[in-house]
């Protein structure tokens, strides 16, 4: 009912479940005292409730179906969530992201936009924002909006890989080293993906043999990790030349 704050409530004050389980017992004690009356009425004055018990059954009935397209599909709650609460910065997060996934990135950028006015310290709407910039090449900008997570919360790995990532396809090396030597220094599950990263820097500044490690713990920790393994093989081949990757040792 709202007397306490739960999770939910970040998305929504409104939710109309929360008065679900109060209703009904409200509901159960009306019918129940109305019932014991109309008994002792004569017989038209019960068929007359029968009659308005029926109306009100399919009034509710029509309600409910009416209530029920709100579910139709994941898009349609989203925008029915936003339509009663204009102003949660969460469901703006999470329709942006939605959107980011069905590549409709001009309509995700207003929601995430929209998100972070409502709550600039926001971290998981600048890293969508940022990895739309990215994915359009506007590395600075992107660069500016990972640097702003940062600024909020310094120990994300995820940010300082994503800039590492950014700094690596916009030629600043060094930054992309930097950023990724301190995402491994705080460690994460992500770490695979440092260490990958780490090594494409490391081999674009020259230095294959160190990015020859980098690769292959990137594929100790992520066996299956393509971009590893494919990196590791090129590596390989510009540190003893060709044919080196197909008879390389196997990884420590």
């Amino acid at each position: 009912m709202g007397f306490f704050n739960v999770y939910a409530m970040r998305y929504s004050w409104v939710a109309d479940h929360f008065a679900y389980q109060a209703v009904a017992v409200f509901v159960v004690c009306a019918v129940c005292g109305a019932s014991s009356r109309v008994v002792l009425w004569g017989r038209a004055p019960r068929r007359a409730a029968a009659g308005l018990t029926v109306a009100a059954l399919a009034v509710l009935a029509t309600q409910t179906y009416r209530q029920s397209r709100s579910f139709h599909d994941e898009e349609t709650l989203w925008r029915d969530t936003l339509e009663r609460s204009p102003d949660c910065f969460m469901c703006h997060t999470n329709y942006g992201h939605w959107l980011m996934t069905k590549g409709r990135d001009a309509e995700a950028v207003a929601h995430l936009e929209k998100s972070l006015s409502l709550k600039p310290d926001n971290v998981p709407t600048l890293l969508n924002l940022a990895r739309i910039e990215e994915q359009g090449g506007l590395f600075d900008a992107a660069s500016g909006r990972l640097r702003a997570a940062l600024r909020y919360d310094a120990a994300d790995t995820t940010a300082l890989i994503n800039l590492g990532t950014v700094s690596t396809k916009a030629g600043r090396l060094g930054e992309a080293v930097a950023s990724y030597e301190e995402a491994l220094r705080i460690g994460s599950p992500g770490d695979y993906l440092a260490h990958n990263g780490l090594g494409v820097a490391l081999m674009r500044r020259g230095n294959a043999a160190e990015a020859v490690e980098h690769f292959r713990e990137a594929l100790r920790l992520k066996p299956d990790y393509a971009y590893a393994a494919a990196n590791l093989e090129t590596a390989l081949t510009a540190l003893n030349g060709p044919g080196a990757a197909a008879t390389r040792p196997p990884a420590k």
